[in-house]
């Protein structure tokens, strides 16, 4: 069961990463309110590159071996594996860059993600191992 909670936080990660560092990148262009902003860039083409850039966000770290059962411990080698993963990913967010029309995606807002996605995946593996210890210590 906690093994696909990973699985399940780290596409989260990815595709919320995604939307905070077009926002955080994009504040001073919000004209009038956010949800006519985002309104603007929804599309058919953006949910597509969502969905691909999911799946391939989580075969990367599926390749760097972060879900296999002794990488979930957080230690140096799983950190520098999520370091990895992360940028392998993160280069992957360069579509939404080639295809902003606007250039409101641009390198500066994949460097943000990528730190977001890094700090996110680290917090995330640190509260699953501790629930995880905690159930172990139930039984």
């Amino acid at each position: 069961m906690l093994s696909s909670s990973y699985e399940i936080a780290d596409l989260a990660i990815a595709w919320f990463g995604v939307i905070a560092a077009f926002i955080l990148t994009n504040l001073g262009k919000v004209p009038g309110h956010a949800a006519d902003f985002l309104a603007l860039r929804i599309s058919v083409r953006s949910l597509l590159l969502m969905v691909f850039f999911g799946g391939t966000w989580s075969v990367c770290f599926r390749a760097f071996g972060l879900y296999r059962r002794e990488s979930r411990r957080l230690n140096v080698e799983t950190v520098v594996r999520l370091l990895a993963a992360s940028a392998a990913g993160s280069s992957v967010a360069i579509l939404f860059v080639l295809t902003s029309r606007a250039g409101a995606f641009g390198h500066g807002t994949t460097l943000i993600f990528w730190l977001l996605a890094v700090f996110s995946a680290t917090a995330v593996r640190v509260i699953l191992n501790a629930l995880n210890d905690r159930a172990h210590v139930k039984l």
